[in-house]
């Protein structure tokens, strides 16, 4: 009877301390479901070729994918080190605007879905990183602009 209680009050002791550390690795910036939608907001057309860029550095860790297209619909997502920033910083950062009403007239603003947090931890970036490559943007467009 004493061993269950030991044994019990050990695993809630254990699950006090690392539940706590196992929320707090995660993104705070977007998930996968994020990403997605910054993308249906740019009204892409599959029958259009994609043009943008991409990049992936799992070793830093950082990702960048944007395109656009050819009605000024944009999609953008980084996340990594941000030098231009004053002060550089962690950074992961999400973009996209609907193309409607942007350049033509400048009065009516175009739908934007952005999210922009700064000072992440390196845990986060790989979080935020992990998300990106989870995401459907990420595997049918901005994978293949890395060939």
């Amino acid at each position: 009877m004493k061993s269950s209680i030991f044994l019990n009050t050990t695993f809630l002791l254990i699950a006090l301390i690392f539940a706590p550390l196992q929320a707090s690795a995660g993104c705070p910036a977007f998930i996968s479901s994020m990403v997605d939608a910054a993308m249906l907001a740019t009204e892409y057309s599959q029958s259009e070729p994609v043009e943008g860029e991409a990049m992936d550095m799992p070793s830093e860790p950082m990702i960048y994918c944007n395109f656009s297209n050819g009605d000024d619909g944009y999609f953008e997502v980084f996340v990594g080190f941000l030098e231009e920033h004053e002060p550089p910083t962690n950074a992961a950062h999400l973009l996209g605007r609907h193309p409607d009403g942007f350049l033509d007239n400048p009065s009516v603003y175009a739908t934007q879905l952005r999210t922009l947090v700064l000072n992440l931890t390196e845990a986060e970036l790989r979080a935020c990183r992990a998300q990106v490559l989870a995401s459907f943007t990420w595997k049918q467009y901005c994978k293949p602009l890395l060939q």
